[in-house]
């Protein structure tokens, strides 16, 4: 801008003898190039450093000047043209969250404000946007409320239509980039860690990209939905508890006291589903890999109790292809192993992690055992969700009979179950065990008392008070 018109400005703005001042410049290209000049300008200037309210006027196309414009509307019209392209303005910082650049204290929050600004004025009145000036607006020089509304003559139709194409497209932008940045990251870590992060970062852009391009309302969707609508969803059960009831995506948390047959009855859970031809993964913290699977096979086979080199066989080539019984894995490597039996078998149908306590996540420290454990039942839930597979926890519980730290895990889960030992029947070599139903997402409750044999550890349903073998 010229030295002149520059201190014109200067001069004029610091006159404290009106309130508004409305400059208006002629219609040829010499007033255009002021007209864009004299907005350059103020937007350098914070609008509180000035006593006046200033505006920029750009005239109709069909006068050559001011005057015209004043002589054609009178004085009377020419205020209430000047009045109501000013009186039609949104106030931006309430309708679209515009805000003072120096409020902003993530670097992300100030590159948005300030696209959306620069790209609205640029886009409503075709003002070229001062690109070199994005370091000076980052740093908090611009009010960008102050400098849409009083400086440009905005209707509401004018701010919700570029707005709203505004906003689709910086949140497409947003979202390409942080997912290339994901795409980036995968090189960075084990090739089986980048597998399984892969495809969360591709289902959790389509997920985002759907809220974005998707259909706005159901009759949009009308085919694919009714599609999906007429797919009953699949349970699974226990052939001797049938509110022991769960699906793809689901957690169940079984919790119990020490000692009182938690492991037994997650034993029996993983037998009865390799029956009904179900694939499992069995992780064992406490318990020893092989002792788990000598379990499996007394369940199976062993129906004296003892566990022979045959039994062992005839269990491996029975059910050796439905099931692995892991020791000791950390959080991503329960994670990488499911993906990979998926990978090979197309399934997985009941993951059992026995307990929850010992999961390490490596590289994280929790200030508190219940953060841990929070974060512990986060990741089997993402596990169960992204596998479309099934989690069972075994849980601990306090004197009062609560989980312990279990608020955030029985707050994931689908089902949540309460094991109590009631007793023993020495001389038919039983004992017994009451599961409870304490939440249910999926309709069922229930309440019932179990029979165990010792030597096999296989649960029946006792009937008119006698083992039911």
């Amino acid at each position: 801008m010229g030295a002149g018109v520059s201190r014109m400005l200067q001069k004029i703005l610091n006159v404290d003898t009106f309130s508004v001042l409305i400059l208006a410049f002629d219609n040829d290209e010499t007033g255009k190039l002021f007209t864009r000049e004299a907005i350059e300008y103020l937007l350098k200037r914070r609008l509180t450093e000035s006593p006046a309210v200033p505006f920029v006027l750009k005239l109709p196309e069909s006068v050559k000047d001011p005057n015209e414009l004043l002589q054609k509307l009178g004085p009377e019209g020419f205020w209430g043209y000047v009045t109501n392209l000013t009186s039609n303005l949104l106030d931006p910082r309430i309708a679209y969250g515009l805000t003072f650049a120096e409020d902003l204290t993530r670097d992300l929050d100030r590159f948005r404000a300030l696209k959306k600004a620069v790209r609205i004025y640029q886009e409503t009145k075709d003002v070229k946007p001062l690109l070199d000036k994005y370091t000076e607006m980052l740093v908090g020089k611009v009010d960008f409320g102050a400098l849409l509304q009083k400086y440009l003559a905005i209707t509401e139709e004018e701010w919700i239509q570029a707005v709203t194409s505004l906003e689709e497209e910086v949140e497409r932008e947003l979202l390409e980039r942080r997912f290339i940045e994901d795409l980036e990251n995968l090189k960075k870590i084990d090739i089986q860690e980048a597998l399984v992060e892969l495809e969360r970062v591709k289902r959790e852009y389509e997920r985002k990209v759907f809220h974005i391009e998707g259909p706005v309302t159901l009759a949009e969707e009308r085919d694919a939905l009714l599609k999906e609508l007429a797919e009953e969803p699949v349970y699974k059960t226990l052939t001797w508890c049938d509110f022991f009831r769960f699906r793809e995506g689901d957690t169940i948390v079984l919790k119990g006291e020490t000692g009182k047959g938690k492991t037994t009855v997650a034993l029996n859970v993983a037998y009865d589903l390799l029956e009904q031809g179900m694939n499992v993964i069995y992780v064992t913290y406490e318990i020893e890999r092989k002792e788990i699977i000598r379990d499996l096979a007394r369940l199976a086979f062993a129906f004296n109790g003892k566990v022979t080199l045959s039994i062992l066989s005839d269990f491996i080539d029975t059910y050796g292809n439905q099931l692995t019984v892991l020791y000791g894995p950390s959080l991503p490597e329960i994670r990488a192993f499911v993906q990979r039996f998926k990978e090979k078998k197309g399934k997985v149908d009941l993951v059992i992690v026995d307990y929850d306590m010992w999961v390490d996540i490596p590289g994280h420290r929790f200030e508190t055992t219940e953060r841990k454990v929070d974060a512990i039942s986060k990741g089997l839930k993402s596990i169960a969700v992204d596998y479309r597979t099934s989690v069972l926890i075994l849980s601990q519980v306090n004197k009062e009979g609560e989980a312990k730290w279990g608020r955030v895990k029985e707050e994931d889960a689908s089902l949540v179950i309460s094991l109590q030992a009631e007793g023993e029947d020495k001389e038919n070599e039983f004992w017994y065990v009451k599961l409870k139903v304490l939440k249910s997402r999926n309709g069922k409750y229930g309440e019932k008392e179990f029979a165990v044999r010792r030597l096999t550890r296989r649960i029946s349903k006792p009937s008119n008070n006698e083992p039911n073998l």
